[in-house]
Formats: structure tokens, sequence, C-alpha cells
């Protein structure tokens, strides 16, 4: 049985602390959906387990400034699920929280977890990324907040230095006239691990005629999860016809570096980012095209 020190730190401060005093002796627990598993096949062997399950200000979905949604990076999934607020806010963040395992591991694991621990096909990330959220990292020399885009590295690596924590993300107010939209494709109907998934946010003119914004993004096909830059160039400013949607997906495919593994070889990945950015970007614009009527 692997030995270890459990700390229960009541703030921010008194983590990153922690952390930074035992340095990679040291690992963060809050849902443990990950780490537990990790610790039962002795992958992770650490010193000291640091709770910060009970630091109340990181497990809270909120209203931020400006109408942004604030959401705690100890928020469980489950939560998340749930909430109203993200509901109306972000109904596609919604919908990448109930295609995340089971209610058993929703119930349990945390957003913060599932950013942190940097999968290419992390469930929530292609959803945030295309909304243009924020990552509030905290620190011994106190906070700092970046784009989540440069919140990645790799598989499995962020940008987090020592002594620091994802304390929360805050997403930007949508735009009136915008929709967005979430479709994972697992070898499974359910409780598997994607083998893509999308998330496409557009925002129309008030005619309903062009994109005034489109945000692309893209899981589980490149080291780390990736925005498709030149899709959404191709959508922005323009008409979204049937024509330059079945353009974007091309052009997505072309943006991915998709591998072959035990779950999918990467021409099948490349095929379904194709058929699921299509199905994601028709999604998000029915949805801003109601929103406009509403």
């Amino acid at each position: 049985m692997i030995r270890f020190e459990y700390l229960e730190p009541k703030t921010l401060k008194k983590a990153s602390s922690l952390l930074h005093q035992h340095g990679k002796e040291a690992m963060i627990i809050a849902g443990g959906t990950d780490l537990l598993r990790q610790l039962k096949l002795r992958t992770v062997r650490p010193r000291f387990l640091i709770n910060i399950k009970p630091i109340l200000p990181i497990d809270r979905i909120s209203n931020g400034s400006g109408a942004a949604l604030k959401i705690g990076a100890a928020t469980t999934i489950g939560s998340i699920e749930h909430s109203p607020v993200v509901r109306a806010k972000s109904f596609a963040l919604y919908e990448a929280a109930h295609a995340l395992g089971s209610p058993q591991i929703r119930n349990l694991a945390t957003i913060g977890g599932n950013l942190c621990n940097a999968a290419p096909s992390a469930e929530t990330a292609p959803v945030l990324l295309a909304r243009q959220a924020k990552a509030h990292i905290s620190g011994i020399d106190g906070s700092r907040i970046i784009d989540l885009e440069s919140f990645f590295l790799s598989a499995g690596k962020t940008i987090l230095q020592k002594g620091e924590l994802l304390s929360h993300i805050s997403i930007p107010a949508a735009p009136a006239g915008s929709g967005e939209a979430y479709i994972k494709h697992g070898m499974r109907s359910s409780m598997d691990i994607a083998v893509v998934n999308v998330a496409a946010f557009i925002t129309l003119t008030p005619s309903g005629n062009k994109a005034r914004q489109c945000f692309i993004s893209l899981g589980a096909v490149a080291p780390k999860p990736i925005r498709a830059y030149r899709a959404e160039q191709i959508i922005r400013g323009n008409a979204p016809s049937e024509k330059l949607i079945l353009e974007a997906a091309r052009l997505a495919v072309e943006e991915a570096q998709p591998i072959s593994d035990m779950r999918a070889s990467a021409q099948y990945r490349k095929d379904m980012i194709a058929v699921l950015t299509e199905r994601a970007l028709k999604l998000a614009l029915e949805r801003a095209r109601l929103s406009l009527k509403h």
C-alpha cells in the first residue's frame, strides 16, 4: 500500500504554499476519480495528498463581472450538468458535462481535474476553448489569468508552475445572436473516452445573414485540445451556407494531428472530424438563429 500524508488547507494561499514546499512529492486531490485509479495501479507515488475541496470559493458556479460565467476548479461535473445557470449561459458546457462518464463519476469528478489532467480528449476543453474561457491560476506570489488555450502544453502537461493551482475558470458572456454545440464520438454509446470531440460557437449579425464570429475546437485529435483557426476564418464574416460549412469541416481535418491507437485509426478520426465539425456548426447555427427570434 502506498503511504502518504494527507493535507487539507483552508485557503488557496495555503494550498499554494504546500504545493511549493513539497514540489513533485505532492499531488492535488479534489474528486479523485483519476488519481485514485493511478494510486491503485501505482503509476503515481505521492508523499503528500493536498485536498482542495474544503476551499469553499473554488467549488461554486456564479455570475462573474460583465455577466461572465465563473466556475470554481473544485466544482463537480455533476453540479455543472444540473446547473440552470450553466444551461442558460453555456448550453454546450452542459452537453459536455452530460457526456462525461456515468452519473457516479460526474458526481465526483471536478472541472479542474478534467482540465489539469490535460488529456487531449478532455470532455470540457473543446467547449471552453470555443467560448474563449480564461484560466485563473493561484500561486505563492499571487494570481494570474491566461487564455485557456495557453493552459495546455501537451498531453498530460499544463502551464502550471511549482506552487500553482487552477482556482477557477471564467467564460465571457455570449453576445446576442449566439449559438453553440458540443458533439462527442466514442466507440461505445456511453461512458467512453472520446475518439473525437468537437465544439462550435457562432454569433450571427442582427439580420441573421452572416456570422459575426465563429470558434471551432477539436479534442482527441492532437497532443492537446486545439482550435481550428482556418475553419473558423472561412465562416467568420460570411453567410454560413451548406457549402461553406462543408469547407470548414474539410479545413478542420487538415488542422488536426490524429494518431492511430487501440481505439481508432488516424484515418477514422479524420473522417469523424469532418462529420462532427459539420454537425456541430449546423447545430450551433440553428441555435444562434433561434436566439435571434427570442
